[in-house]
């Protein structure tokens, strides 16, 4: 109402791009909410910067590889890492090189007759499934190219499936086969709860949960908590 009357200096709004501004002060509060409600998911919102991408008209002075490095940190903290902020310490202070795996088969010998196949479930089940939302383009498929280059299963999802699909063969034919695709329409409940039994039904669990679809930078990531926590927490 205030921009409509053109009160936004009068009132102590922002005069450029207010509600874009506006709407990331909701999404770091509702970051800290969220992670208050679920103490045993890391929560975090990171700001990638300036980045040259369709949504800034290739005007940004940061390269999506770069812009993507903050989110893959975050997405990749370890489980005491922070919750409910943006502000992260320097990547050295966590453990990232801290690989739960070897402490497991530190416990197995290799004399064991079944040694290699309970390597083989172990590996199955500590190995990170990721969602990325608006990952057909821009930072959203960088992101999944940095996760897959680590080790992550990443699940590249976007509305467009034509897109999608296109996406998933480039990282596929780069040598990334830990890609795969699945619609998702973030503002269609039908659509999240079929990703969701997909998930259930093929990776039993979901470490990692990544939105950065540029087509709604101002609401998306709100929307797609919301709905998530209703339908895929319970995997």
């Amino acid at each position: 109402m205030d921009f409509k009357a053109a009160k936004l200096h009068e009132n102590g709004w922002p005069l450029t791009m207010s509600a874009y501004k506006v709407s990331k002060a909701a999404l770091n509060a509702y970051t800290r909410l969220t992670a208050k409600k679920f103490p045993n998911i890391i929560v975090n919102c990171v700001h990638p910067g300036y980045v040259v991408t369709d949504m800034t008209s290739q005007t940004g002075f940061i390269t999506v590889e770069d812009g993507a490095k903050g989110p893959v940190m975050a997405a990749l903290l370890p489980n005491d890492g922070p919750s409910g902020n943006r502000d992260f310490p320097p990547q050295d202070t966590f453990s990232h090189d801290k690989d739960p795996l070897n402490d497991k088969v530190s416990e197995m010998t290799e004399d064991s007759s079944d040694y290699m196949i309970k390597l083989s479930i172990l590996v199955d089940q500590l190995k990170r499934c990721a969602v990325v939302t608006g990952a057909n383009r821009g930072i959203g498929l960088e992101i999944c190219r940095q996760l897959a280059t680590k080790g992550v299963e990443v699940i590249l999802t976007a509305r467009n499936e034509s897109r999608g699909l296109e996406a998933v063969e480039n990282l596929n034919i780069s040598g990334l086969s830990n890609v795969i695709f699945h619609q998702l329409d973030i503002n269609d409940s039908t659509s999240i709860a079929c990703l969701a039994k997909f998930i259930e039904t093929r990776f039993k669990k979901l470490d990692i949960l990544l939105g950065s679809d540029s087509q709604k930078p101002k609401a998306h990531v709100l929307v797609l908590l919301k709905r998530w926590s209703e339908v895929a927490l319970k995997i």
